[in-house]
């Protein structure tokens, strides 16, 4: 019986002692209010969900985050009517999702609200749902626990770092087209120099690296992106003459500046003097990251064949300086120049950590 049931019950608590209770109460105060702390000082609003009744309790942080009132139970639709025009499609989506049959109980996304006065706000939100089965067996959502945080001036630091951006980039153009037009101006427009062809052939290698970054907010670039971007000028070849392989990498942005320089200027001499300066040759890049004794290691091969016979450089000038030395000091790699008889063969090896992106 009940009776009994609250005899036992005090009888057992009896068994113990006095200064035991009293230092167990004390942890336990102890500890909520540790947590209470952290959640104050992380400036984190709580809201505990009832599915079955559909309505959502906020804490005074995350009801003055919402504008909506604190420690009542209310609709869920009142958070749900602050979601912003533009976000509420995708997040009613991701909350259905959440909600379903497949759900696995946990959202993690970053969206505006506007409130009642037309005020902006973006929040990094987490929920954290249970489910139980009703009557018919059918999986449903019970209970959950909303977390939402005020990423606000966050996010307008990152639009400004955006703003920044995208006025860097605009320069480096500028600046760009200006050492172009100099160029041109010093080994002659009219006669068309090789040696200003070439100056102008590299500017535009280091400028297609440079959008790639800028795009990628200097985050690093795909490394397949990156490559193919420096063969552009020679879009007339057939993919049956240049082969491209190796798994989807981002490169950093010094790998990105020296790979892109080097095969530009591999492929450069291939089309003057090397496999793509007839029509038979052909050319195969591709890449791979081992593990080897020494840690995880980059590798990259570029290979001609079926081209005339090449000869090495009587002297170590500019290209060679971009084929190895720049490779060597920006990535710490070992870099190897081969000129065979079937065509150039250019190796380039590296610790990981020196070439792929890490963010």
């Amino acid at each position: 019986s009940a009776q009994d049931i609250s005899q036992r019950m005090f009888s057992e608590s009896a068994l113990i002692e006095p200064a035991q209770q009293k230092d167990e109460f004390r942890a336990l105060r102890l500890s909520e209010a540790r947590l209470k702390l952290g959640v104050d000082i992380s400036g984190i609003g709580l809201g505990e969900i009832d599915y079955v009744a559909g309505t959502i309790l906020l804490d005074d942080r995350a009801a003055e985050l919402f504008d909506l009132p604190a420690s009542e139970r209310m609709p869920r639709s009142l958070v749900h009517g602050r979601f912003h025009e533009e976000d509420f499609h995708r997040l009613q989506g991701q909350i259905a999702q959440l909600l379903g049959p497949q759900g696995d109980g946990s959202l993690i996304a970053e969206h505006r609200i506007r409130l009642a006065n037309g005020e902006v706000r973006w929040l990094h939100a987490r929920k954290q749902i249970t489910y139980h089965f009703d009557s018919t067996g059918q999986r449903r959502p019970f209970n959950g626990l909303l977390a939402v945080l005020d990423v606000t001036e966050r996010k307008k630091a990152d639009e400004r770092l955006q703003l920044l951006n995208g006025e860097i980039a605009h320069r480096c153009k500028n600046l760009l087209a200006v050492v172009q037009a100099i160029a041109r101006q010093t080994f002659g427009a009219t006669k068309a120099s090789e040696k200003g062809k070439l100056f102008e052939d590299r500017l535009m290698s280091v400028a297609a690296s440079q959008d790639l970054l800028i795009n990628s907010d200097w985050r690093g670039v795909d490394l397949r992106t990156l490559i193919v971007s420096q063969l552009q000028h020679f879009a007339e070849l057939s993919t049956k003459r240049v082969q491209v392989t190796g798994p989807d990498l981002k490169v950093n942005v010094a790998a990105a500046q020296a790979i892109g320089m080097a095969i530009h200027e591999l492929a450069t001499n291939a089309a003057k003097y090397g496999s793509l300066s007839n029509d038979d040759g052909v050319v195969d890049i591709r890449w791979e990251v081992s593990d080897e004794d020494g840690g995880s290691v980059f590798a990259c091969r570029w290979t001609e064949s079926g081209g005339p016979e090449v000869k090495a450089p009587t002297r170590n000038g500019f290209g060679q300086g971009v084929l190895v030395k720049a490779p060597t000091t920006a990535l710490n790699a070992r870099v190897q120049v081969d000129y065979l008889n079937t065509g150039v063969v250019w190796r380039l090896r590296a610790p990981v950590a020196a070439v792929l992106d890490s963010n």
